[in-house]
């Protein structure tokens, strides 16, 4: 049984995390008005509640959560192939987070262009979420296309 399914994504002890994003995709999501914005080397998202302030609090607090998940080396979804990948590339991942009063801006970029594309996949996935809820948060999500990934850092890497 793979592990990250059987909790519902969740891997590695991050219960917390996953609770409030599922309660954003199911609870909240049609709350929740999103716009993504290609930026130079990623994306600016900006994601409002103005109608419901427990769902902009949770918007919020869900994207600080993922930021230090992100930073730790911490992992969800580790049987999705984009998030794995995502969080194998932690290191490379920029991103600024501006607290609005209705919700969030987030900036997240990278100075390498697979890892970019790795941004912009994830953005479409989460709007992915939020437009079809419970049957998306189950589904694989796929690499880009014209996604390389970097040469394993050690000869035993699977990578």
């Amino acid at each position: 049984m793979d592990s990250g399914r059987a909790g519902g994504g969740m891997h590695g002890g991050n219960h917390g995390v996953m609770r409030n994003a599922m309660q954003l995709v199911h609870r909240y999501r049609s709350d929740i008005v999103r716009q993504v914005e290609n930026v130079e080397g990623g994306v600016m998202t900006t994601t409002r509640s103005p109608h419901n302030r427990d769902a902009a609090r949770a918007l919020e607090l869900h994207v600080r959560e993922m930021k230090a998940l992100l930073e730790s080396g911490g992992r969800i979804r580790d049987w999705d192939p984009l998030f794995a990948e995502i969080f194998d590339r932690y290191d490379e991942i920029e991103m600024t987070i501006e607290a609005l009063e209705d919700g969030v801006r987030v900036t997240e970029t990278s100075e390498d262009p697979d890892v970019v594309e790795l941004i912009r996949a994830h953005a479409a996935k989460v709007d992915q979420f939020l437009a079809r809820g419970r049957e998306a948060v189950h589904e694989e999500t796929p690499l880009p296309v014209d996604y390389r990934r970097r040469a394993p850092a050690h000869p035993h890497d699977p990578r």
